[in-house]
């Protein structure tokens, strides 16, 4: 009778360890993001000259040319601007989100809103000037406004005029 019980509770502890790997085994891996993270804002930049047009790709960074300031493209938060082929009250803006960095100073996360309703498409940063002057391509239809497209936006740096030599 002692060596029955006995195997009776070996057989119930085989299969709890059974159970436990099999629910360990079931368990979903780890989500994996859509959207790769932008690359830090140290790689290596292109660049452009104060009051040049320049854009960048999501992710994408440049230095202005004799200023020790980077800026990259985070990406588009939201974009609600009015496809070409649609009558709409109202046009509707694109908000993204850029990073500014100046040698010595902390990096600043900067929202910029394109819209003719607002004026809210500038910031200052450092004694500079950020604008966003363009966001591309320009939705031609209801359907071309999906997310993951493949957006560039174009700005000008210059230095504020509190600032300007």
């Amino acid at each position: 009778m002692f060596t029955q019980f006995r195997k009776t509770h070996l057989i119930q502890i085989t299969l709890v360890i059974a159970l436990a790997l099999i629910v360990a085994a079931c368990r979903p891996a780890q989500a994996v993001p859509i959207e790769t993270p932008a690359p830090s804002i140290t790689e290596t930049p292109k660049t452009a000259l104060i009051d040049q047009e320049f854009t960048l790709k999501r992710g994408e960074e440049l230095s202005i040319a004799g200023e020790s300031l980077t800026i990259r493209f985070d990406g588009v938060r939201e974009d609600t601007r009015c496809p070409k082929t649609v009558m709409c009250e109202i046009a509707g803006w694109a908000t993204i989100y850029v990073q500014a960095h100046k040698s010595g100073s902390d990096v600043a996360d900067i929202k910029l809103v394109l819209s003719p309703e607002m004026d809210a498409n500038r910031a200052t940063y450092e004694g500079y000037l950020i604008q966003f002057v363009r966001l591309d391509p320009y939705p031609q239809t209801p359907e071309e406004k999906s997310a993951g497209r493949e957006y560039h936006a174009t700005f000008v740096v210059s230095l504020s005029v509190v600032f300007q030599k």
